[in-house]
């Protein structure tokens, strides 16, 4: 989020203990989209977790 301001009492959490991945499906959700780089055709989740959790 460029440009993003967070309150002084929001927590911050050291890189190492999240992640995060993307993953690319078509519009249904059901299978991974044939070509990425098309919007058109392509759905984007972003996964995001504990370290512990992986």
């Amino acid at each position: 989020m460029p440009n993003a301001t967070f309150p002084k009492r929001s927590p911050t959490w050291p890189k190492s203990q999240l992640g995060a991945d993307w993953a690319y499906y078509d519009p249904s959700l059901e299978w991974g989209s044939a070509n990425p780089a098309d919007p058109a055709v392509t759905a984007r989740v972003l996964t995001i977790m504990w370290a512990y959790e992986y």
